[in-house]
């Protein structure tokens, strides 16, 4: 066992960002207070913007503690904020499809099956309630109101193409919509799409115009993920977050990219095992939905509050690696007890005088 620091890898520019950097914030001071309560030197390096696949550097003996970042395993910790906010991925591998989740998810399925089946569903029905309350997702939603059509229908969400997650697709999303406009059509069911409120690609546009003329059964709607994840009778995407929310709505997915939610969902990987997937829908089962989004955000992930869970995760790292904590500040830390302890002393003396 060997002395080691920790390359903590800050990512300023997200900070800077109004819409997340308040969790981001949260989460990085849980990091700084779990590392100190560890004991090990830390090394802050600035992190730009967009640097996700780059070679992570490092010696023997260090962990890197990486932000937003995808790769091989090693000496990493990589933490990503998840779909839910304010909860984060902690994975060496990386987020989404590049996640050891991803890449290896029987390894975990035993584990998820042993959640308890209540604690599961009694965490996900108040988890749905809290974000259909607050009308919560990752981006802000419109009121919770949305023009459904009458009768059955199935939700598309559809996703940014520029997105790094978006390689992962095993169907161009304008064929998906196609297929699962046309599988539709002939049950009688009508299809919700929604575009991604960040897309500006001209293709999507162009496509979706196409498909609105082919097929009359197919509604664009610009309202809010909740009621119409509500009404579908399943929901139907690549690998966005909203196939995750969906999930915690307790409805049937059909996927059709690669993701670290794979295992609850119907992946398909071509056109013909889309629209296998369209005539069942309902492959997996509401029990183990609900134990993967339990056991996904509570054990996967880590709360950006949570300094307990996260020192957790980052002691398992170094453990890996062989790594403790060094004394370098164990004479700075007696010096604080003392000075603290007189301190209260002092305080509770005048209060009980």
């Amino acid at each position: 066992m060997s002395d080691a620091d920790v390359i903590l890898e800050v990512p300023s520019e997200w900070f800077d960002n109004p819409l997340d950097r308040d969790r981001h914030q949260r989460l990085y001071a849980s990091l700084l207070v779990a590392l100190a309560e560890l004991s090990v030197t830390v090394r802050p390096i600035r992190l730009p913007y967009a640097a996700d696949g780059a070679e992570r550097l490092h010696a023997h003996g260090q962990l890197v503690i990486s932000f937003h970042s995808h790769g091989d395993d090693g000496n990493l910790l990589r933490f990503k904020e998840s779909y839910v906010p304010p909860y984060y991925t902690a994975d060496p591998m990386g987020y989404s499809g590049f996640s050891k989740l991803a890449n290896e998810p029987e390894r975990f399925r035993h584990e998820i099956e042993r959640v308890p089946l209540k604690t599961a569903e009694h965490f996900v029905a108040e988890l749905r309630q809290t974000l259909v309350r607050r009308n919560a997702s990752k981006y802000a939603q419109p009121k919770p109101e949305a023009d459904l059509p009458g009768g059955p229908y199935l939700f598309v969400p559809l996703q940014t193409i520029e997105d790094p997650v978006a390689g992962f697709a095993h169907i161009d999303q304008i064929d998906a919509l196609a297929i699962t406009a046309a599988k539709a059509r002939a049950r009688g069911w009508s299809v919700v799409a929604k575009r991604h409120p960040l897309c500006t690609a001209r293709r999507i546009e162009a496509g979706l115009k196409e498909l609105s003329r082919d097929y009359g059964n197919l509604h664009l709607s610009t309202g809010s993920i909740h009621p119409l994840i509500a009404g579908a009778e399943a929901v139907v995407g690549c690998n966005s977050g909203v196939l995750f929310e969906a999930l915690v709505h307790g409805k049937p997915v059909v996927a059709y990219g690669r993701s670290d939610f794979r295992i609850a969902t119907w992946e398909a990987t071509t056109p013909g095992e889309l629209a296998h997937a369209l005539d069942g829908l309902d492959a997996v089962g509401p029990a183990f939905r609900a134990r993967f989004v339990a056991w996904y955000l509570t054990t996967y992930c880590v709360h950006a509050g949570e300094v307990p869970a996260i020192r957790g995760r980052i002691a398992e790292a170094l453990a890996a690696l062989d790594i403790r904590g060094n004394g370098f500040n164990a004479a700075q830390l007696d010096l604080y007890d003392h000075y603290a302890a007189i301190e209260r002393a002092r305080r509770n003396e005048i209060l009980n005088s």
